[in-house]
């Protein structure tokens, strides 16, 4: 090790100008024979030794010091794990409340017996819009990336509920539905009623899974459990609840999930903001720092300049949430349960506002766990056989340092030691960590030069509040909770009511207990989904609304503002809208690291193992060749907004070219039918 470290690098004239005092010398000595600990041992000798506990990677081929070990234990968190399963066990004794309150009437079961007041629909569509996603999931993905990969979840998914108050609250709950596959039917039969409810349960299959992965995740990371364990807690008790009273169980169990989340969220994260550092300063992994990029962000893919913006991926999240969540079952039963058109609009613009606006607050959170977290955190952890010629060679000196306009092509300097170490292994928990490690040694930071928000040359700890961090994440399992027993839901009554009647052995009578079994095999579907990303918490809700967005959207506008739309022009949109999707997954080009634009869309190289070929590399230009890296191309995205944009060209050239109609059952609209019986009345069309 001490021969390795010792190796000569370039001395005098060799040295581009500023060179040789920049570069930062290799360490001296190793944390040796001190089990582990980021500090060394007082006694240099011992310390200078290679001990196997320390010799990993990052810090013999990169000079970065090993991770710190996050300083919890499992038996610190206990009481913040009873507070939750306990959350949950009286959300459970509340939907065993509602059964009896349903008395057997499937009205109450799917759609609360539509009369539900703007106050309570605010309340249960808020909270269907904070989800696990909203909640935690924007966390994740805002820590491993940057501000706008979080926020445009809550952004999304807020505009949705503005667009269905706008354009779809008030005539679908005029249209007196059960179901959203009800108004396909009614307008273009029995075909595109099946094909939307298959979209759909396809669609809310993966939502469930999503919120799943988030309230397992807290469950098993406060246990010190497996994943899976913690999934499968969380699906049997949210599943007990949700097929218990339906969505009667659902709103009454959100008011109470929206009273403790909500004020959660908000007071905890004033707290977090005023009293944690909110984001990195500038360091080796950040040389200009990490403040949120408002309006660079979302508008120059070089704006994260070194590091790689996926802004076109961010752009088809917000669009593809906020329309795709137009066909989400559980905002339109919520919209069929009010007591009118009015109230429907109005609990929908509010709620939107309301959610959106906690949601994306909360995504400021991820500054602070990036900061404690992060690549310039104690607790970073690198992938040591990795090069990036604008990552692992970094920052300006000199002149250029002053000067914006040479960022990109100034002198370099290296990180310590050999320059590789290029990627950043997130940690899968950071976020559940930074909420709570309330130790006095939690949450070491350091601000040199005053760039993140302290004075120049502080180094402290930050632990986080117990008693806040516990109620944030209550609000967490809240969220997911109400979202996921409204999908619950929403899937056995589309199932039972829209699919399984069809066979002609399910009537008013028995409806009611067959949409309750069948929501306990959909949990157990989704149960299972989830288990195959068990970590990604917002993944899982893009796909959810990319189907339905692909699929529906086109035909659900024309339903309701179209007149006279005829049924094969509703159903082959769907049904071209759904295929042109899946085709386009498999045929574009796709890497799975969703960047398509900018400059820094590239690859990691290998690992530079020789010290003096870097500074050989440096000095005469040959970076590229020492670390070869890939232009990254993955256009994911693109399929989402091609997929509608067919659909809707099938759609007109479908209606006004002379195409006689088809007819039959499946092509013949089907006339309203009371919910309370089966007989048909006549058709009610909303212009």
């Amino acid at each position: 090790c001490k021969a390795w470290h010792k190796k000569t690098r370039c001395t005098g004239s060799e040295c581009t100008s500023g060179y040789e005092e920049a570069r930062v010398p290799y360490p001296e000595t190793y944390p040796g024979n001190n089990g582990g600990a980021f500090t060394p041992q007082s006694d240099a000798d011992e310390a200078s030794k290679c001990s196997k506990s320390d010799s990993v990677l990052q810090w013999l081929k990169c000079g970065i010091p090993c991770p710190v070990d996050f300083p919890m234990e499992v038996g610190d968190l206990v009481w913040q794990g009873v507070a939750v399963i306990g959350f949950m066990v009286i959300s459970l004794a509340i939907g065993v409340f509602t059964y009896f309150k349903v008395k057997g009437d499937s009205s109450n079961y799917f759609v609360a017996g539509r009369n539900l007041p703007t106050w309570i629909l605010v309340a249960t569509l808020g909270c269907q819009c904070l989800d696990a996603s909203t909640a935690l999931g924007n966390l994740d993905l805002a820590y491993k990336y940057h501000f706008w990969d979080g926020a445009a979840l809550p952004l999304g998914l807020a505009l949705s509920l503005i667009v269905m108050g706008v354009f779809f609250a008030k005539p679908m709950n005029e249209m007196n539905l059960l179901t959203l596959p009800d108004a396909f039917a009614r307008f273009y039969g029995e075909g595109a009623e099946v094909v939307c409810s298959l979209v759909t349960l396809v669609s809310f299959t993966f939502l469930l899974a999503g919120n799943l992965v988030g309230c397992g995740k807290i469950v098993s990371f406060l246990f010190g459990m497996d994943q899976y364990i913690g999934i499968m807690i969380s699906t049997a008790l949210i599943w007990a609840y949700a097929s218990s009273g339906g969505l009667m169980s659902v709103t009454y169990t959100d008011l109470v999930q929206g009273a403790i989340g909500w004020t959660g969220f908000v007071i905890a994260t004033a707290w977090i903001q005023n009293n944690m550092p909110n984001h990195a300063a500038v360091s080796a992994a950040y040389p200009v720092g990490d403040q949120t990029l408002y309006v660079e962000g979302i508008a120059d893919a070089d704006s994260y300049d070194p590091v790689p913006n996926a802004i076109f991926f961010n752009w088809v999240t917000v669009i593809v949430l906020a329309f795709g969540n137009c066909m989400a079952l559980d905002f339109n039963a919520r919209c069929f349960s009010a007591k009118n058109g009015n109230a429907a609009r109005t609990g929908c613009i509010l709620a939107g506002i309301l959610a959106g606006t906690i949601g994306i607050a909360n995504t400021f959170n991820a500054g602070t766990t990036r900061a404690l977290y992060g690549p310039s955190s104690p607790h970073a952890e690198f992938v040591a056989n990795s090069c990036s010629a604008t990552i692992t060679v970094i920052g300006c000196f000199g002149g250029a340092a002053a000067d914006p306009s040479l960022n990109k092509t100034c002198n370099a300097v290296p990180l310590p030691g050999v320059p590789t170490c290029g990627e950043w292994k997130p940690d899968p928990y950071a976020n559940l960590k930074m909420l709570t490690c309330s130790k006095p040694e939690c949450h070491f930071f350091a601000d040199f030069d005053g760039s993140g928000g302290y004075a120049a040359g502080t180094e402290d700890y930050f632990p986080m509040n117990a008693f806040l961090g516990g109620w944030y994440l209550l609000g967490i399992v809240a969220a997911s909770m109400s979202t996921a027993a409204g999908a619950i839901v929403a899937m056995g009554t589309v199932f039972s009511h829209n699919l399984l009647r069809k066979t002609g052995k399910i009537s008013e009578t028995n409806l009611l207990p067959f949409a309750r079994a069948s929501t306990l095999l959909f949990s157990i579907i989704a149960g299972l989904i989830a288990m195959t990303r068990p970590n990604e918490t917002g993944y899982f809700l893009i796909v959810a609304f990319d189907c339905v967005f692909a699929a529906g959207v086109v035909p659900l506008f024309a339903l309701v503002y179209w007149k006279g739309i005829k049924p094969e022009a509703g159903f082959l949109s769907l049904v071209v809208g759904a295929v042109v999707r899946i085709v386009l997954e498999f045929v574009l080009p796709k890497d799975g690291l969703l960047l398509w634009v900018g400059s820094f869309a590239l690859s990691f190289g290998p690992g530079i193992e020789d010290p003096e070929m870097f500074d050989e590399a440096i000095m005469f230009g040959k970076l590229a060749e020492v670390c070869p890296q890939e232009a990254l191309l993955d256009m994911t995205g693109l399929d989402s907004l091609v997929s509608p944009a067919v659909s809707l060209v099938v759609l007109v050239l479908v209606q006004l070219l002379p195409i006689k109609g088809w007819g039959g059952k499946w092509f013949t609209p089907v006339p309203q039918v009371d919910a309370h019986s089966d007989e048909k009345r006549e058709v009610v069309i909303v212009p």
